[in-house]
């Protein structure tokens, strides 16, 4: 009886530690793909350009990447066509002052562009450019650079503001879905440097 009585006493042990040992595994998995309060994960969209596809608009774009992509851990702000740089400045200036990461994305429609199936991704050459321009050949080696060219630029809109800034150019000669085809790849790719820390 007596040793019954310790062998029921180390299971119960045995199984509370066990029981710990994989809760805590758990939650460590839960914390790792989730993204806490103060790091939270924004992801500003906006675009400077008046150019549109062969059958639907930028708009389109924008709404279609905000109300996709919601919920999977990163707040989407919308702020559809900005052309006037004084305004644009003041909103963003406003919204990265909340606490949490910032990544800051042009989506433009570029009218010359030869190759519809070429993402372009604009970097402006400022104080933040080695880290955008890391960044861009993050996403470019996330999708085995296929058909993705990056371009330092002169001058970019508001590429100072948030963690990361980069303007993100599809061809005119797309039409609305093999747009969001592209746009899908690049948003892939935002949400695993996010995903493996790489932000």
């Amino acid at each position: 009886m007596k040793y019954f009585k310790v062998f029921i006493i180390t299971t119960i042990i045995a199984v509370t530690v066990l029981s710990i040992l994989y809760l805590t595994k758990f939650a460590r998995r839960i914390q790792e793909y989730t993204f806490l309060g103060e790091d939270s994960f924004n992801i500003v969209l906006y675009t400077t350009s008046d150019n549109s596809f062969s059958d639907g608009s930028i708009k389109d774009l924008l709404d279609y990447i905000e109300n996709l992509q919601n919920g999977f851990g990163v707040k989407f702000i919308n702020l559809g066509y900005v052309g006037d740089k004084e305004i644009l400045e003041r909103k963003l200036s406003r919204i990265t002052k909340e606490n949490g990461r910032y990544i800051i994305l042009d989506i433009c429609v570029n009218d010359k562009m030869v190759n519809k199936d070429t993402i372009l991704l604009r970097v402006e050459k400022n104080e933040n450019y080695d880290s955008n321009i890391n960044y861009a050949n993050k996403i470019r080696d996330i999708l085995n650079k296929d058909r993705v060219n990056i371009l330092g630029e002169s001058k970019c809109y508001m590429q100072e503001f948030g963690d990361k800034a980069l303007r993100v150019e599809i061809s005119s000669k797309n039409t609305i879905n093999d747009a969001k085809k592209l746009i899908d790849k690049v948003m892939y790719a935002i949400f695993k440097t996010i995903t493996d820390g790489e932000i």
